[in-house]
């Protein structure tokens, strides 16, 4: 993913405006690390000199790890197919997804839709007006894309998925095909 400071100013002001409210929980990406600005300063130490409090962020990586590890996905689940949903992500989950019966998928080219003239704009555009929860997988887009949803429902319900279902609905989707992959080498060395 691509975050530069212009999007990545972006991204601090959604963080300022939201870190009051306790609905709001900021995942931190670890390719921020990377940004040449942040690689000296550890982000703790920047998000707080840049009027950022912790309380409501997270190591997105150490928490995907753990539920990777736990896989404790299935309660959500559950609930899940139980409510209207609308889905933001990459058009590879829209098949995967099914399960969840959703209500509209709005498929993404890219997760860096902060970087595509129109993309994040598209995307809203798109998703609003549905009584539902909206589950997002737009990588660093998704906290923008959350922002402006929030501004038009405020009664909706967001969750950043991250790479929740890339890790499980998407690998899982593969499985079969991968296995008839590796069983052939031609095809595999194609």
């Amino acid at each position: 993913q691509v975050l530069d400071p212009m999007h990545g100013k972006k991204l601090l002001d959604v963080m300022r405006r939201r870190q009051n409210d306790s609905r709001w929980l900021f995942a931190i990406p670890s390719c921020l690390s990377e940004l040449p600005e942040f690689t000296k300063k550890p982000i703790p130490r920047f998000l707080m000199k840049n009027g950022v409090q912790l309380g409501n962020v997270y190591e997105r990586d150490m928490v995907l790890d753990n539920l990777a590890k736990d896989a404790g996905l299935y309660p959500l689940i559950a609930q899940l197919q139980e409510m209207d949903t609308v889905i933001i992500g990459p058009h590879a989950l829209k098949e995967p997804l099914q399960f969840l019966d959703y209500k509209a998928f709005i498929s993404i080219e890219t997760p860096n839709l902060h970087i595509r003239e129109g993309g994040i704009s598209r995307a809203v555009y798109e998703a609003m007006g549905y009584d539902a929860v909206y589950l997002i997988s737009a990588g660093v887009s998704s906290p923008v894309i959350i922002d402006k949803l929030y501004k038009n429902n405020s009664d909706a319900f967001y969750i950043d998925c991250g790479s929740i279902w890339d890790a499980f609905a998407g690998i899982g989707w593969q499985r079969q095909w991968r296995a008839d992959l590796y069983n052939n080498p031609e095809k595999l060395e194609q």
